[in-house]
C-alpha cells in the first residue's frame, strides 16, 4: 500500500542564506507564505518562495532582514494569524515581531530564561499565548500582550529542547535531554491554571544528552488527535543495542505510544506536519505489515527529520512515502511546510536549505469543510488563519514599538491534576467542545 512520489523534486539552492553560517530554523507565514530562516549570524531573514514558470523548482527571493538579536537565533515561528513572528536565541532572548505593513518591527522582548532559549511555539486557541523552552531546564508560557510569564514548568533535570502547544488548547508538551517528554494540562485560557509537574510520556525511551543536536522539535497533528516526539530509541527483540525511533501518542493516552516510526542510522530531531487535511484514499488497503495508522476520516502528511535525512509519512501508510538523504553535509536542524503543503524546506548547520516540492495532487486531494466532521472544519488551514485574524482584531492595536526588554516575573499559579492515562490503541477522532 505504500506509494512512491514520482514527481517529487529536491533542490539545494546555492544561496548564502546566512552568510554560509549555520541555519537553525525555518517557518512559513500561514497567511502570506513568506519564509523565515534563523541562523548563527544573529539574524532572521525573510524570503519569498514561488513556483517557477517551468514548475521544475521553486524560486527564492530575499525580502527582509530582522537584526535585533545579539546572538545566534535558534527558532523562528509565525503566529497562527501570520501577523506576528516569535524568535528566540542564545543569551535568553525572545523577541516578538509585528507586521507593520512595510516592514516587520520588534514589539516585545520577553525575559525570563536564564540561559539560551532553544524553541518557541504559539497557541492556536489563545492569540496572546506563547511557550518557550531553554537550556536552563525550564519551559515558560507567556502572555505576549502583557510581556509577562503565565507559568514556569521546571520538572526537567536537563535542557528543555522542544515545546508544542496542543491545537485545542488543553495540553502542552515539551522534550528534554533528561530522556523524557512531559505533557502538562492547561486551562482553556492558555496557562493560567496549569499542572506544574505534568506527566512523563510513558512506554518509550528517548536519547540522553549525547544526542548530536540541540533540538527535539515535537509537534501535534493539526487537529490535536496525536503528538509526535522525535529522538526516541527502541530495542527490538533479540537486538543487542537500541535503534532510533519516533513516537506518536494519542490524545489523552500518554502512558504508551500509539505508533512507533523506525528511524535511520541517526536520531530524529524534528517533526513538522503538513498543514493540509487530505481526503482518505478510497482504494486504500492495509499493507501486510499492519493496520491503518489512524481511524481519522482524513489523512495527514508529516516530515520526520533525522540528523542526516528526512522521512515523509502519510497516516494511511505504515511505511514512509518518501525518504530523502545525502542532501546536506552537516546536521539537519528544522523543516517547515508551505501553507498549501506543496513545498517542504529543510535547514542545516552547513548553511544551506533544501526545497522539496510536490506537484498539485501528488500528496492527495485536499479535504474541504464538507469532507470533515463539523467540529474539525474550523481547523482547516484557511479557516484557522481567518479565526486567528479575527481573534487578534478584537484586541487593541496601539502597542508601542519595543524600546527596552520587558522582564517577566514568574507567577505562582493554581494547579490542576492531569487526566488519568489510559492504554493507547488506535488514534480516533475526538469531538471538540467549546
Amino acid at each position: 500500500a505504500t506509494r512512491s512520489l514520482a514527481t517529487m523534486r529536491v533542490v539545494t539552492p546555492q544561496i548564502a542564506w546566512h552568510g554560509k553560517l549555520p541555519i537553525f530554523s525555518c517557518d512559513f507565514n500561514p497567511s502570506t507564505g513568506i519564509l523565515a530562516t534563523a541562523g548563527a549570524d544573529k539574524e532572521v531573514k525573510l524570503w519569498r518562495v514561488a513556483a517557477r514558470d517551468d514548475a521544475q523548482v521553486a524560486e527564492v527571493t530575499h525580502v527582509e532582514d530582522l537584526t535585533n538579536h545579539t546572538a545566534s537565533v535558534n527558532t523562528a515561528r509565525f503566529s497562527p494569524d501570520g501577523k506576528r513572528l516569535a524568535t528566540c536565541g542564545d543569551h535568553g532572548e525572545i523577541i516578538v515581531w509585528h507586521d507593520a505593513s512595510s516592514r516587520w518591527q520588534p514589539r516585545q522582548s520577553l525575559r525570563g530564561h536564564g540561559e539560551d532559549v532553544l524553541a518557541v511555539d504559539w497557541s492556536r486557541t489563545n492569540a496572546d499565548a506563547l511557550a518557550s523552552c531553554s537550556v536552563d531546564n525550564t519551559t515558560i508560557t507567556w502572555n505576549v500582550d502583557s510581556g509577562r510569564s503565565s507559568h514556569r514548568f521546571d520538572s526537567h533535570s536537563h535542557y528543555a529542547q522542544g515545546v508544542a502547544y496542543d491545537p485545542r488548547g488543553e495540553y502542552l508538551v515539551d522534550a528534554s535531554a533528561d530522556k523524557s517528554c512531559r505533557v502538562y494540562r492547561l486551562s482553556r485560557a492558555g496557562a493560567s491554571r496549569a499542572d506544574s509537574d505534568g506527566v512523563a510520556l510513558g512506554g518509550a525511551t528517548f536519547h540522553d544528552d549525547t544526542l548530536p543536536s540541540f533540538f527535539r522539535r515535537c509537534q501535534w497533528s493539526p487537529d490535536g488527535s496525536f503528538v509526535v516526539c522525535p529522538a526516541g530509541t527502541y530495542t527490538r527483540p533479540g537486538a543487542t543495542k537500541p535503534a532510533n525511533a519516533t513516537f506518536a501518542y494519542a490524545r489523552g493516552r500518554f502512558d504508551a505510544p500509539a505508533m512507533r516510526f523506525p528511524g535511520g542510522d541517526t536520531p530524529s530531531v524534528c517533526v513538522r506536519f503538513n498543514p493540509v487535511f487530505y481526503k482518505r484514499r478510497d482504494e486504500y488497503e492495509a499493507s501486510g505489515e499492519g493496520e491503518m495508522l489512524t481511524d481519522l476520516p482524513y489523512r495527514f502528511v508529516f516530515a520526520v527529520c533525522g540528523v542526516e535525512g528526512v522521512a515523509i509519512y502519510d497516516t494511511d501508510e505504515t511505511k514512509p512515502i518518501a525518504m530523502i538523504s545525502a542532501i546536506h553535509y552537516a546536521a539537519i536542524t528544522d523543516c517547515a511546510w508551505s501553507p498549501d503543503g506543496s513545498c517542504l524546506v529543510v535547514t542545516s548547520t552547513d548553511g544551506y536549505a533544501s526545497l522539496i516540492t510536490f506537484d498539485a495532487g501528488e500528496l492527495g486531494e485536499q479535504a474541504r469543510a464538507e469532507d470533515v466532521p463539523a467540529d474539525v472544519a474550523s481547523m482547516l488551514p484557511g479557516a484557522r488563519v481567518s479565526a486567528a485574524v479575527e481573534r487578534l482584531a478584537q484586541k487593541p492595536t496601539s502597542m508601542p514599538v519595543m524600546q527596552a526588554p520587558v522582564r517577566a516575573m514568574p507567577a505562582v499559579e493554581e494547579t490542576a491534576a492531569p487526566g488519568e492515562a489510559t492504554q493507547a490503541r488506535r488514534i480516533a477522532p475526538t469531538p471538540m467542545t467549546e
